[in-house]
Order: structure tokens, then sequence, then C-alpha cells
């Protein structure tokens, strides 16, 4: 909690702080609080509904896995994002020896050749 809101849930604080003010100005405070409270109720209302709906979608995937006779280690697994590995292939240009999956920007040296109309193919090792 800051300071301020501190301040302001503390009875002698708040008395202190609004000493001066006018019935008129009080109930205008009151009614911009109850604006307030009640804007506040409607978000914990929507995220606990929010979290309802989420357990609720869990407990039909977990009934669904016990059915088939999924366990633990098997949604975890199919939950796990396999990557793909990329086979880097293998240039030789001048002596040097360049590497290139073909994704992305193409090598310097190998750009050079393309650009001089040879086939890179032609430089690969393997």
């Amino acid at each position: 909690m800051t300071n301020q809101v501190n301040e302001l849930t503390r009875k002698t604080s708040l008395r202190k702080r609004l000493k001066n003010a006018s019935v008129a100005d009080l109930t205008k405070i009151r009614s911009h609080l109850d604006d307030l409270i009640s804007e506040a109720e409607e978000k914990e209302r929507a995220e606990r509904a929010k979290e309802a709906e989420k357990q609720q979608a869990l407990d039909e995937v977990l009934a669904q896995a016990r059915r088939l006779g999924l366990s633990g280690k098997d949604i975890a697994k199919a939950a796990t994002r396999s990557t793909s590995t990329v086979n880097k292939r293998i240039y030789e240009v001048d002596g040097q020896r360049i590497e290139y999956a073909g994704r992305g920007v193409l090598p310097k040296a190998l750009k050079a050749i393309k650009d001089n109309g040879d086939d890179i193919e032609s430089y690969r090792v393997e």
C-alpha cells in the first residue's frame, strides 16, 4: 500500500486532511469513492470469473486425460515444444570454411559468389 492510500485508510489522517471540507465537498468525495468501489468490485468479479473459467477448463482436460489413461509425463512431453534442428551446409571459399543453414542473411563470401552469377552449391563441401 502506498503512503497516500495508507494515510487515507486511517480515519484520523482522513479527518485531518478534510477538516476544512464542506458537506457538499464531502458528499462529492463519497460519490467518487462509491464509483471507485463499484469499479474495483467489478474488476475483482471479472478476475474471479476468469480464474474459475481457467480452473474449469483445466479440470476438463485432466478428466479427459484420466479417461484416456495419460500420465503427467505424457502431458508434459506433449506440452514441450520440439525444436527442429537445422542442418548447416558447409562451403569452402578461398580456403575458408563457411557454415550456412539457408536461413537469414547470406554470408558475404557466398553473396559475392552469387552476385557474380556463380552457383554457391558448387562451393559446398558436403
